[in-house]
C-alpha cells in the first residue's frame, strides 16, 4: 500500500511539473497561444462557413478574378465587363494580392471550396494576430480578449464574407505592432503590400499620423517643452516610412497611372463622401444605429466605456499604445455611425484599446492580485461560502459558454441565409453559350452582376460592385436604369434599353415580377431562356443602328 501511495504521489508531482512547464512555455512563447487560438478559430469558422452559400455577392466576383489571373497568368488591368461605369476607363484590381492568395486554394480544392478554405484561414489569422498584438503589449488576459473577439457576431460575420475585409484588418494590426516595436523596415514593406492588397491602405497612413501626434504630445507633456527638429524627425519616422512604402507601391503598380483616378472614386467618393443619400448603394454603406451597435456588442461596449473613464482618470499612467488605439477607436466609431461597414474595425480596435488601457492603468493586475489573495485564504472560508463561490464560478462558466455558443450559432445562421453558390448558374451558362463577346446584358439589379460575371464573362453588363461607379460615369443613364428596374419609368422602355444601353439581352430575376410582366407584354422583347430563378429576353438588332438578325 505504501508503495502504491508513493507511486500516485510521484505521478501527481510529474503531472504538476508538466503543467508548470506548459504554463511557463505559454508565457515565454506567444506563438503557442496564437497557434492554439488559430486552431480553435479554424474549427469554429469552418463550422460557421460550411454550406453551399455566400453571404455577399461580391464573393463570386473575387473568385472569378482569381480564375482570370490563372487564365491570363498575371493581374487583370482592364475591366470592360461594366460598360456603363467609370471602371471601363480607370479599373484597378485593388485586391490584387488577395486574389493571388486565393489562387493556390482554388487550384487545390476548386473554386467554391477553395475560396471558403482561404477565407477561414485568413479569418483565423486575424484572431491569432489580435492575440499577438495583446501579448506584445503584455496584456495578462490576452487569450480571453481574443476569444471575445472571435465570438463577436458582427466581427466574425464581416471576416467570413469571402472578400478582402480580413486583409485590411491583418495589415492594420500588423502596422500597429510594427509601429509600437519601431520596426520601420518591416513597416515599409507592410505599407507597400497593403496598397497591392486592399483599397483601404490609407488607414495605415492615418494610424501613423495618430502615432506621430501621440508621441509628440507625450514628449511635450513629460519633457515640458516642444521637441527639437532632430527629435521631430525621429518622432515622425512612422509617417515617413508608411508614406515611402505607399508611394513606392503606387509608383510601380501594374495599373499605373490609371489607379489614381480609381482610388479617387473608390476611397474618396465611395468610402468618404458616400452617395447613400442620393442613390441606392450597398447595405454596408448605410449608417449604423448607435443603440443597435451597442446592443450587438454589449460586453465589449461596457468594457470600452469603463476603459475610456479609466483613461482620463489615470491619464499619466497610459503609454502610447493606449492613446493610439483609443484615438483610432474613436475614429472608427465616427465612421461606423456614418457607414456600418467600418464596424469590422471598430470592434477589434475598441477591444484592443480597452485591453491596453486596463493594462496600463493597473486594473487587470489589481483584479488578478485580488483574486489570488482571495484564493490563498481559501481554507479560512466556511463550507457554505466555498459552496457559493464554486456554484457562482460554475454558473459564470456555463453562462459564458452558452452566450459564446449562441453568438457562434447566430453568425452561422446569418451566413447560411446567403446566396446559393448555384444561383443563376444555368442562366449564366446560357448567356456564356449564346452571347457574342461584348454583347450587353441589361440586368435588373446591380448586385446580380457578380453572379452573372462568375458564370458568364463573354457578355458585358450595365452596373455592378457599387452603383456609384455608374452614377459618376453618367447620372442620366443611371436614373434611366434605376427607374426601369424600380418600375417607376414613365414611357416606352424599349428604346431606352435597346438604344441608350445598346443591350442585346435583358436579364430579370424572379424577384422582379412587375418588370417581367412589362417585358412579356411587349413583343419586341423575345423570351429566350426561363427557369425558376430568372428569365432572359433577347433584343433583335435595332433598325436605327445595327442590322436585324
Amino acid at each position: 500500500m505504501l508503495g502504491s501511495g508513493n507511486f500516485c504521489m510521484k505521478n501527481i508531482d510529474t503531472a504538476l511539473t508538466f503543467y508548470r512547464s506548459c504554463v511557463a512555455a505559454w508565457k515565454r512563447h506567444p506563438l503557442i497561444g496564437a497557434l492554439v487560438l488559430w486552431s480553435i478559430s479554424m474549427i469554429v469558422y469552418a463550422y460557421m462557413l460550411a454550406g453551399p452559400v455566400f453571404a455577399d455577392p461580391d464573393s463570386f466576383y473575387h473568385i472569378k478574378m482569381a480564375e482570370l489571373m490563372i487564365r491570363d497568368k498575371g493581374p487583370v488591368v482592364e475591366f470592360p465587363w461594366l460598360a456603363f461605369t467609370t471602371l471601363t476607363q480607370s479599373y484597378v484590381d485593388h485586391h490584387f494580392l488577395y486574389h493571388a492568395f486565393l489562387i493556390p486554394w482554388i487550384l487545390l480544392f476548386g473554386d467554391i471550396i477553395g475560396a471558403k478554405v482561404a477565407t477561414v484561414v485568413l479569418a483565423s489569422t486575424t484572431i491569432a494576430l489580435f492575440y499577438l498584438a495583446l501579448r506584445q503589449y503584455k496584456v495578462p488576459i490576452a487569450f480571453f480578449c481574443a476569444l471575445l473577439l472571435m465570438c463577436n457576431p458582427d466581427f466574425s460575420f464581416r471576416m467570413l464574407l469571402t472578400k478582402a475585409t480580413t486583409v485590411g484588418f491583418i495589415f492594420m494590426i500588423s502596422g500597429l505592432m510594427l509601429i509600437l516595436k519601431r520596426n520601420y523596415r518591416l513597416l515599409a514593406l507592410c505599407a507597400f503590400f497593403f496598397v497591392w492588397s486592399y483599397g483601404g491602405f490609407l488607414l495605415l497612413a492615418i494610424l501613423s499620423i495618430v502615432c506621430v501626434v501621440v508621441r509628440t504630445l507625450m514628449v511635450r507633456i513629460h519633457a515640458r517643452r516642444f521637441p527639437h527638429k532632430k527629435m521631430l524627425l525621429m518622432l515622425g519616422a512612422p509617417l515617413l516610412v508608411v508614406g515611402a512604402g505607399t508611394f513606392a507601391a503606387l509608383l510601380i503598380h501594374p495599373s499605373f497611372p490609371n489607379h489614381f483616378r480609381f482610388y479617387w472614386e473608390q476611397i474618396i467618393q465611395i468610402g468618404f463622401v458616400n452617395y447613400s443619400d442620393t442613390i441606392g448603394v450597398g447595405g454596408e454603406w448605410y449608417p449604423y444605429n448607435i443603440s443597435d451597435l451597442a446592443g450587438s456588442m454589449i460586453v465589449s461596449t461596457i468594457i470600452y466605456v469603463v476603459s475610456i473613464i479609466l483613461a482620463f482618470w489615470h491619464a499619466r499612467k497610459l503609454k502610447e499604445g493606449s492613446w493610439i488605439t483609443l484615438i483610432m477607436s474613436f475614429f472608427f466609431l465616427l465612421f461606423t455611425l456614418k457607414s456600418r461597414r467600418y464596424v469590422e474595425y471598430l470592434i477589434p480596435w475598441s477591444l484592443l484599446a480597452s485591453a491596453y488601457v486596463l493594462t496600463d492603468s493597473g486594473v487587470i493586475r489589481w483584479c488578478m492580485h485580488a483574486t489570488q489573495k482571495a484564493l490563498s485564504r481559501w481554507n479560512t472560508y466556511s463550507i457554505s461560502a466555498r459552496a457559493i463561490i464554486i456554484a457562482s464560478s460554475i454558473g459564470f462558466l456555463v453562462n459564458t459558454t452558452s452566450i459564446m455558443w449562441s453568438q457562434i450559432h447566430k453568425v452561422e445562421e446569418y451566413l447560411q441565409s446567403g446566396l446559393n453558390t448555384r444561383l443563376f448558374a444555368d442562366a449564366g451558362r446560357w448567356l456564356q453559350t449564346h452571347a457574342t463577346a461584348g454583347d450587353i446584358v441589361f440586368h435588373d439589379n446591380w448586385s446580380t452582376f457578380p453572379l452573372l460575371f462568375y458564370n458568364a464573362t463573354k457578355p458585358y453588363y450595365i452596373v455592378g460592385l457599387d452603383a456609384t461607379f455608374m452614377y459618376r460615369h453618367n447620372p442620366d443613364l443611371y436614373w434611366e436604369w434605376a427607374k426601369i428596374t424600380l418600375n417607376t419609368y414613365e414611357g416606352d422602355i424599349y428604346p431606352v434599353i435597346a438604344d441608350h444601353f445598346r443591350a442585346r439581352f435583358v436579364f430579370v430575376d424572379s424577384e422582379h415580377p412587375v418588370l417581367k410582366a412589362k417585358l412579356d407584354a411587349d413583343p419586341r422583347f423575345v423570351e429566350a431562356y426561363h427557369d425558376d430563378e430568372a428569365t432572359i429576353y433577347r433584343i433583335p438588332r435595332n433598325t436605327t443602328g445595327e442590322a436585324t438578325e
